[in-house]
């Protein structure tokens, strides 16, 4: 489909925006995945910056995904 002018206005405004806003999604990523991390009721966390990761050397950045597993015994 085509863009109106204002969807493309925001899709404009939301590439200039975009380096602002990254380095803010990384690290929140990356401060939650420690958090999570530290839970005593979370066994594993998948971040790109962890050492274990098997995309670490092909990632630039980080993004702010990740993925987690919990224990067997949580309620």
């Amino acid at each position: 489909g085509k863009l109106s002018p204002f969807e493309g206005w925001l899709l404009l405004r939301g590439l200039r925006t975009l380096p602002l806003r990254l380095p803010h999604h990384m690290k929140s990523g990356l401060t939650i995945a420690e958090r999570l991390k530290a839970h005593g009721k979370v066994e594993r966390v998948n971040h790109p910056a962890y050492s274990n990761h098997p995309g670490k050397k092909t990632l630039a950045g980080y993004a702010g995904l990740f993925s987690f597993e919990v224990t067997e015994d949580v309620d």
